[in-house]
């Protein structure tokens, strides 16, 4: 059984030898690695090309910078292997990753295999769980056990949607790549998981922490910038079409998401040096939109998050969504460090 190992690969010199020696030094040895190079200006294609002339197994796609989506299309167009991994190119794999799914496919040819992953943060590593059973689910088991939470229960619960941390069928992961939008820059993953999952027949969770998923302060989804309406709505319109239309149980789901999103999209407006009222006025905008108005109108949550996301966009108060981007973003962040930090010294303690 052969397995297909896609590198998307921007600028990330300093972390990159790192990543594909965990790659090459696979104990499964019937891979192939892709290491796409997307027009990165550092010294990350000359290591891609070094590694290339040491192993025979490495194919190297230099192109011009399209973004990740763009990146793993272009590695997809090359997979010849029955199933297909992702690994982001700042990060990094255990020496039995696909070994472990190896195992896996091998007793149960799952469509998808999960496995849990190591956050990792300077030179700790902190073990985060899937909050789904270890195991086999056939298709019954999925709409009993991960429907309810695919795309987003009313508490906020979503199946973790990266695409790395995952072996996927080639057939099943290439068709839903290619329908991702290379204009989607947040959110991407979501975009090809989630109906990867609504459309497998079958998959195996295997809570074992083989992925290491690096805390890179550099990376665009860590830096405080302004997200794009276009992303959101692209996914939205994504999730509706694969999923929605299919089957209408998930269109609460596919509400409560995109009007979460807009939230933090909205939010995210306030990032810029623009004066309040011109970006007041634009998130006034993005609110008539049929399908984000759609969504915030029909949405329903649980706890807190009825009155944090529901009620202030319900009824349109932009200086909640303001106070947020000033100051509940920073809390968040602030508690998050201080979580990552209890862990990391809990690890040295023990």
């Amino acid at each position: 059984m052969k397995f297909s190992i896609v590198v998307p690969i921007y600028n990330v010199e300093k972390y990159l030898k790192q990543c594909i020696e965990s790659i090459v030094n696979q104990s499964y040895k019937d891979i192939e690695i892709i290491l796409v190079d997307d027009g990165s200006t550092d010294s990350s294609s000359a290591i891609c090309d070094e590694y290339a002339e040491k192993d025979g197994r490495i194919t190297v796609i230099h192109k011009a910078n399209g973004g990740l989506v763009s990146a793993r299309k272009a590695g997809n167009e090359l997979v010849t292997g029955d199933y297909v991994c992702c690994v982001d190119g700042d990060d990094y794999i255990a020496s039995d990753y696909i070994e472990e799914f190896a195992k896996y496919a091998e007793k149960y040819s799952p469509d998808i295999i999960y496995c849990g992953h190591y956050q990792v943060k300077n030179d700790n590593a902190i073990p985060i769980l899937i909050k789904y059973r270890e195991g086999y689910y056939s298709k019954d088991d999925l709409k009993e056990e991960i429907y309810p939470s695919l795309i987003e229960s009313k508490s906020g619960k979503r199946l973790f949607p990266t695409v790395w941390g995952k072996a996927i069928k080639r057939d099943l992961y290439s068709h839903n790549q290619m329908n991702v939008s290379d204009e989607i820059t947040f959110g991407e993953d979501i975009a090809c998981i989630v109906p990867s999952v609504y459309k497998c027949s079958s998959m195996y969770i295997n809570n074992k922490h083989l992925y290491y998923y690096r805390f890179n302060p550099d990376a665009m989804t860590k830096k405080k910038v302004r997200r794009g309406w276009k992303g959101l709505l692209l996914i939205s319109e994504l999730l509706m079409r694969e999923i929605g239309e299919k089957d209408q149980n998930f269109i609460p789901q596919i509400y409560r998401f995109t009007a979460s999103e807009f939230f933090t999209v909205a939010a995210s407006q306030f990032n810029g040096n623009d004066p309040y009222k011109e970006v007041k006025k634009d998130i006034i905008e993005h609110f008539n939109i049929d399908l984000f108005d759609k969504a915030i109108r029909e949405a329903s949550y649980e706890g807190k998050r009825a009155i944090i996301v529901k009620d202030s966009l319900y009824h349109r108060r932009v200086f909640v969504l303001y106070l947020f981007n000033k100051i509940g973003v920073h809390l968040l962040k602030t508690m998050k460090e201080i979580r990552i930090n209890r862990e990391c010294r809990k690890i040295k303690d023990d």
